[in-house]
C-alpha cells in the first residue's frame, strides 16, 4: 500500500484535469450551486476547505491518492481470504507474492484506476466503499464473526448514498448473504438488523440536504436543498436507465457479460485435483480445465489494457460515453489474483511414485511452470502498463486545465473588474488559476448561464456589493433586464469575456481583444460595427500571443503521449488503442476558439497575413475546427485578390440543420468571417431579434462581395426598420444607381419603393410614405403580385384603410387570390371584426389546407369566445405544424382565458422548448411563464 502511495503521490496532478473539475469546483465553491451528491466526500474533505485557496485542487487529488493506496491495500487482504481451491498458505516465497503482485500491478497501473487515483474525481472512494463491502463479506465468511456482517450493510448503506453502483447492485448483496448464510439468512429477526444497518448508512443521504439547506450562505431553503438532491439522484437513475437499458439494450448486456467473467471464476469450481490415481480421460479433463483457467487469465491481462473489445472501448466506440468502470478493474484484478493463485498451487499437490515416464515427466514440468511463467507475466504487465499508461497520465497531471487560466489572467490590466463567461467549465478553470494568485482576487467570475436567477445573483452580491437587482427582481430575469444589468455594471466595472461570444450583450457591447481575453465596451449611439484596432492594440495582442507560441507548440506535440516501437508493435499485435487523454483535444479546443476569435479581429482590420497565421494555428490545434479552416480559406481569397461569393453558405447550413445547431457550433468554435457565412448569420440575428449584429453581419458580407445586393437590401431594410434614415436612403440611393445598369426588374422597384416607404414611416412621414405606395401602384395597377406587396407594406404599416381598399381591389378581379384572402383576414382581425374574418379564412381554407389561415382562425375563434373551436385548430397544428410552437403558444393562451393555470404553464414550457430562443413570441412566452409560474425566491 505505501509503495502506491507514493507512486499516486509523484504522478498526482498538480491541478485540476478535466475530470477533476467538477468535483473540486463544487468543493471550492467556484460552482456558486453546493453540491447535492456525494455526502460522503463532502464529509471527509471538510477539513480541506481550511487551507489556502491554491492548495486546495491539490489536496483533493492527494486525498483520491490515499483512497486509491487504501483500496489496494484492501484488495490485497481479500485476496488472501478468497475460496481458494487447496490452502494458501501451502505457498510461500516469491510463489506466495507472486499473485498479490499481479492482482496490485493489473488494478493499481491500469490507466482508469491510476487516472481517478492522481485526481479528485470522487471515483476512487465510491470504489474504496464497494470494496471495503465486498472485504467485509469475505472476512465473515473466514472467521464467522457476524459483527463483519454489520460492518458489511452499514458500508453498503453508505455507498448507496454515494455510489449509484452499490445502489444497483443491492440485489447481488442480498445474494451474497444468502449464500453466506444458506437458510439462516431467512431470519426475520436477521433481515430487519440487516435493513436497519443499511438504513443507517444511507441515512448519510440527508447529510447534504440538511447542511445547504441549514447553512446561512446557501442559495437553497430546506425544501429546496431537498429537491435538488432528489432531483440530481433522480435525473441519474433515470439516465442510466433510459440512456443504457431502454435505448441500447444489447451493449448494456454487452457490456455486463465482462462483469460475469470475476465472479464466475470465484464461483464455478473446476476439476481442481491433481492428476495422481486419475484415468487418462479424468487427467485429461484436469489439464483441460486448467487451460481453461490460464485462458481467463490472460484475456483478463489483455483486457486491463484497454483493448479495442474491452466495456470501456465498446462504450466509447458505440454510445460515446466515457465511464471509468473501476468496479470492473477492481473485480478483473481480484479474478487475476485468485486464477494466477491457483495454477500455482498445482504444483502443491502430492507428488507421485509411480515410474516416471514420457508423459509423467512432461505433467510435472508443467505444473512447475507457474513460478516462472506468471512472473514473467508480471513483467509484461508492469513494464507494459508502465510504458503504456505512465506518459498519458503524466501528461496530463503535468498539463492542467489551468494553464488556459492563467493565459487569461496574463491578460487581464491590472486594477480589477468581472471576467465573464458563457461557458461554466471555461470559468472555472479560469478561476483555479486565480486562487493561486494572491493579487489576482479582485476580478469577480461571473457565470452568464446563472446570472438571470436571483439565488446567484444574490451570491454576487455578498461577493461583491453592487445593484445586483436582487431586491427589486426577485424572478428569472428577462433578456431585457440582463442587458440593463450588465449595462448599469459596465457603469463602474471593466468587464472582460474569455472567449468569442455573441448573444444580446452585444447588441450594446462590442468585443476588444485583449490578449485571450475581450473586453466589452458600449457602442457609441447609430454605429454598428466596432471601431478599427489601433495599430498599439493589435501590436500588443499579437506579443502575448508570440510569448505563448511556445506553450501552442508543446500542446500541438502532445497529440498523444509518445510510445516507443516496441509498444506501439505491441499495440498493433495486440490490438491495444493508444491512450489519448480527453482532456488535451479541451485545452486545444478552447485555444482554437480564442485563437479564432484573435484572427477574425485581424482579418476585419486588414492584417491578413498575420489573420492567416492565428487561423492556421487554430485549425492545426482542433483539426475539427471547420470555422478556422473556412476563415482560412477565406483570407486565402482575399490575400489573393479572388472573387467571392455567397453561394456556399446555405448549402452548409442544410447540412447542419437547425439553426441552433449553427450557433452552438459557432460559439464552440469561433466566429466566421467569410461573405456566405456572414449573410446566413445576418438572417439567423435578424430571426433572432438581434439588430446590430444581424447588420454587422451583413455589412461585412457587402464588404467582403461588393457586387451582391441581397446583403444590401438586407442592410437598407434593417436601417429603415431601427430607425437609421439617411443610411437606409444612401443604401436605397445606391441600389437604384445599381438598377439603372440592370435589365428592367418590376420586382427590384419595388421592393426599393417599399423600403423608401419603410424609411418615411419611421420618421412618421405618413404622407411621403403613402405617396411612395400609391406611385408603385399607378406605375403596376395589373400586376397582381405587386399589389399584393403593396397592401402587405400598407398591412404593416398599420394603415388598414388603404390596405383593405387595395385588397378588395384585388379580389374583386380574383376571388381565390389567397394571398390577397389572408391579408383580408388579417385586418379583420386588426380591427377586431373576427366574426367577418372566420369567414374568409373557411373560404381560404376550402382553397388550400394553410397552416397559417388555420391559426388565423384560431385567434378569430379566441376573438369571439368559442375556445373549444379555436382548441381543436390549435390542437390540430400542434400535430402538424413545423413551427408547433406557434401553435402551444395559442393553446397556452386558451389556457389562461379558461383560467387553466397547469394547461397554460404546460404549453407555455413547450413553447420555450421548440421556438427559437430571444425571438419576441419566445420573450412573451416567458414573460407568461414567469405570471404563471414565478419562479423561486432566494431564500
Amino acid at each position: 500500500m505505501l509503495g502506491t502511495l507514493v507512486l499516486y503521490g509523484l504522478t498526482v496532478s498538480h491541478g485540476v484535469t478535466l475530470n477533476s473539475l467538477a468535483l473540486t469546483a463544487k468543493v471550492a465553491g467556484w460552482d456558486w450551486q453546493p453540491m447535492s451528491s456525494h455526502p460522503l466526500f463532502w464529509l471527509l474533505t471538510l477539513p480541506l476547505r481550511l487551507l489556502p485557496a491554491g492548495w486546495l485542487a491539490v489536496a483533493l487529488n492527494l486525498f483520491s491518492a490515499l483512497c486509491g493506496a487504501v483500496t489496494l491495500g484492501i484488495l490485497a487482504r481479500s485476496l488472501e481470504l478468497l475460496p481458494w481451491f487447496r490452502p494458501v498458505t501451502l505457498l510461500n516465497g516469491w510463489s506466495a507474492r507472486l499473485p498479490l503482485l499481479l492482482a496490485l500491478a493489473m488494478c493499481g497501473l491500469e490507466f482508469s484506476f491510476w487516472q481517478d487515483a492522481t485526481a479528485a474525481t470522487g471515483e476512487m472512494l465510491d470504489l474504496l466503499l464497494l470494496a471495503t463491502a465486498v472485504w467485509c463479506l469475505l472476512e465473515y465468511r473466514a472467521d464467522k464473526d457476524a459483527r463483519w456482517l454489520n460492518a458489511a450493510a452499514i458500508v453498503w448503506g453508505v455507498g448507496m448514498a454515494e455510489n449509484w453502483v452499490m445502489l444497483f447492485t443491492l440485489p447481488l448483496f442480498v445474494a451474497a448473504l444468502v449464500w453466506l448464510l444458506k437458510f439462516r439468512f431467512f431470519n426475520l429477526r436477521f433481515i430487519l438488523s440487516m435493513a436497519g444497518l443499511g438504513l443507517a448508512g444511507f441515512s448519510i443521504y440527508a447529510l447534504l440536504p440538511m447542511a445547504n439547506g441549514l447553512w446561512p450562505g446557501s442559495p437553497w431553503s430546506l425544501h429546496s436543498a431537498w429537491a435538488a438532491s432528489w432531483k440530481e439522484t433522480q435525473d441519474l437513475l433515470v439516465s442510466i436507465y433510459q440512456g443504457f437499458f431502454l435505448s441500447h439494450r444489447m451493449i448494456t448486456v454487452a457490456v455486463l457479460l465482462f462483469f460475469l467473467i470475476p465472479p464466475l471464476a470465484f464461483l464455478v469450481r473446476f476439476g481442481d485435483d491433481d492428476t495422481k490415481n486419475k484415468s487418462p480421460l479424468d487427467q485429461m479433463l484436469v489439464w483441460f480445465f486448467r487451460g481453461v483457467r490460464t485462458g481467463i487469465l490472460l484475456f483478463c491481462v489483455w483486457l486491463a489494457f484497454d483493448a479495442i473489445f474491452g466495456p470501456r472501448r465498446l462504450l466509447a466506440r458505440q454510445l460515446n460515453v466515457a465511464l471509468p468502470l473501476l468496479t470492473f478493474d477492481y473485480l478483473n484484478a481480484l479474478c487475476v489474483g485468485f486464477l494466477a493463485g491457483n495454477l500455482l498451487l498445482i504444483q502443491r499437490g502430492e507428488g507421485s511414485r509411480r515410474r516416471r515416464t514420457f508423459g509423467r515427466q512432461m505433467a510435472q514440468w508443467l505444473e512447475r511452470a507457474p513460478v516462472p511463467l506468471l512472473t514473467a507475466l508480471l513483467a509484461v504487465v508492469v513494464l507494459g502498463l508502465g510504458a503504456r499508461n505512465l506518459p498519458a497520465i503524466l501528461l496530463v497531471n503535468r498539463q492542467p486545465l489551468t494553464q488556459f487560466g492563467e493565459l487569461a489572467l496574463d491578460s487581464l490590466p491590472p486594477g480589477g473588474g468581472i471576467v465573464v463567461s458563457d461557458v461554466p467549465e471555461i470559468l472555472e478553470v479560469f478561476q483555479a488559476a486565480q486562487a493561486r494568485w494572491r493579487d489576482k482576487q479582485d476580478w469577480l467570475p461571473l457565470d452568464t448561464e446563472s446570472l438571470a436567477t436571483p439565488e446567484y445573483r444574490a451570491r454576487l452580491e455578498r461577493l461583491r456589493a453592487g445593484n445586483w437587482l436582487v431586491s427589486t427582481n426577485r424572478h428569472d430575469l428577462m433578456p431585457g433586464e440582463m442587458l440593463q444589468l450588465m449595462n448599469r455594471l459596465a457603469e463602474t466595472n471593466r468587464i472582460f469575456y474569455l472567449h468569442p461570444s455573441f448573444g444580446y450583450f452585444f447588441e450594446l457591447f462590442y468585443q476588444q481583444p485583449a490578449g485571450s481575453v475581450f473586453e466589452m465596451k458600449r457602442f457609441l449611439t447609430n454605429s454598428i460595427n466596432p471601431p478599427i484596432l489601433t495599430a498599439e492594440t493589435i501590436t500588443q495582442n499579437e506579443k502575448i500571443w508570440d510569448d505563448f507560441e511556445p506553450r501552442i507548440e508543446s500542446l500541438q506535440r502532445s497529440a498523444a503521449p509518445a510510445e516507443s516501437p516496441l509498444v506501439k508493435s505491441a499495440g498493433k499485435i495486440f490490438r491495444l488503442e493508444t491512450v489519448v487523454p480527453n482532456q488535451l483535444g479541451l485545452l486545444k479546443e478552447w485555444y482554437s476558439l480564442v485563437l479564432d476569435g484573435w484572427g477574425v479581429d485581424l482579418q476585419r482590420n486588414g492584417r491578413l497575413p498575420a489573420a492567416e497565421r492565428r487561423f492556421s494555428q487554430a485549425a492545426e490545434l482542433n483539426t475539427n475546427n471547420w470555422v478556422a479552416k473556412i476563415n482560412l480559406y477565406c483570407n486565402t481569397n482575399l490575400q489573393a485578390g479572388n472573387k467571392m461569393t455567397l453561394a456556399n453558405a446555405a448549402d452548409f447550413a442544410s447540412q447542419i440543420g437547425s439553426v441552433k445547431k449553427l450557433e452552438l457550433l459557432i460559439g464552440r468554435l469561433g466566429p466566421l468571417d467569410d461573405p456566405g457565412f456572414c449573410f446566413l448569420l445576418g438572417n439567423v440575428y435578424q430571426e433572432s431579434g438581434l439588430p446590430r449584429q444581424a447588420m454587422q453581419q451583413f455589412s461585412r458580407a457587402h464588404d467582403l462581395v461588393p457586387d451582391a445586393l441581397a446583403p444590401q437590401f438586407a442592410l437598407a431594410r434593417l436601417a429603415a426598420r431601427y430607425r437609421m434614415p439617411d443610411r437606409a436612403m444612401e443604401l436605397i440611393n445606391h441600389l437604384r444607381d445599381v438598377a439603372k445598369n440592370m435589365p428592367a426588374n418590376a420586382g427590384m422597384d419595388v421592393q426599393l419603393a417599399l423600403l423608401e416607404a419603410g424609411v418615411w414611416l419611421s420618421q412618421t412621414n405618413l404622407t411621403r410614405a403613402a405617396g411612395v405606395l400609391q406611385t408603385v401602384v399607378q406605375q403596376h395597377p395589373e400586376d397582381a403580385l405587386t399589389l399584393n406587396r403593396v397592401s402587405q407594406a400598407y398591412f404593416a404599416f398599420g394603415d388598414y384603410t388603404n390596405a383593405e381598399q387595395l385588397v378588395t381591389r384585388l379580389l374583386d378581379r380574383e376571388p381565390d387570390n389567397v394571398a390577397a384572402l389572408m391579408i383580408q383576414s388579417q385586418i379583420l382581425l386588426q380591427t377586431t371584426r373576427a366574426n367577418l374574418a372566420i369567414p374568409v379564412l373557411n373560404h381560404i381554407l376550402s382553397l388550400t389546407n394553410l397552416p397559417d389561415a388555420k391559426l388565423n382562425r384560431a385567434m378569430a375563434y379566441i376573438q369571439i369566445q368559442d375556445y373549444a373551436a379555436a382548441r381543436s385548430d390549435c390542437l390540430e397544428l400542434e400535430n402538424s405544424l413545423s413551427n408547433c410552437y406557434l401553435a402551444e403558444y395559442r393553446l397556452a393562451q386558451i389556457a389562461g382565458l379558461q383560467h387553466d393555470t397547469n394547461q397554460a404553464v404546460h404549453y407555455l414550457q413547450l413553447c420555450l422548448t421548440n421556438a427559437p430562443p430571444q425571438t419576441p413570441l419566445w420573450r412573451d412566452a416567458e414573460k407568461w411563464l414567469q405570471v404563471f409560474k414565478p419562479g423561486p425566491g432566494a431564500k
